[in-house]
């Protein structure tokens, strides 16, 4: 087997002086838009106010979800997990057995049985021919999941998805 069987996704890390600047930049759009708009509409005046701390809301969830994760994937017995790191909370997603893989394959974007959503796609780089696609099924339920693994741990799943078709 080969030996490599866990990788870490180690992210490009997060400029909080850019989270602290748009916080504080949402809260000054807040209160001059509640300002400016008080004497004309308040309902409207708290409407805006509202949207605009939804805005820098979901700007603090992309970045603490997206930018600060780290994924670690790695194989422990007869199973592939895959975990996503936030600052040094551990969160397992998956513990896949190599039994329940259907398909495991390099990633092709125009194939629209590799369509998924953005949070079933545990990858870091954009470059998606990097990607891989997993597809697998547990308790009757189809997931399917795009990863971003090393060569070394694509051979590793590889020879262990062999070992299974061939026992």
């Amino acid at each position: 087997m080969a030996k490599l069987t866990r990788q870490r996704l180690q992210g490009k890390g997060v400029s909080y002086i850019k989270v602290a600047s748009v916080l504080i930049a949402t809260i000054f759009i807040m209160n001059l838009s509640i300002k400016l708009m008080e004497n004309l509409n308040p309902l409207l005046s708290s409407a805006v106010a509202l949207m605009i701390v939804g805005l820098g809301g979901l700007y603090i969830y992309n970045v603490v979800f997206y930018s600060m994760a780290n994924y670690i994937y790695k194989i422990i017995s007869k199973e592939l997990i895959i975990e996503r790191i936030i600052s040094t909370s551990n969160h397992t997603f998956y513990n896949i057995d190599f039994n329940d893989i259907k398909v495991f394959e390099p990633f092709n974007p125009e194939n629209d049985n590799m369509k998924v959503s953005r949070k079933f796609k545990y990858v870091l780089d954009k470059d998606y021919t990097k990607w891989y696609f997993i597809e697998f099924t547990r308790d009757g339920n189809v997931t399917k999941l795009i990863i971003e693994p090393e060569l070394g741990l694509v051979k590793s799943i590889q020879e262990r998805l062999m070992l299974n078709e061939n026992s």
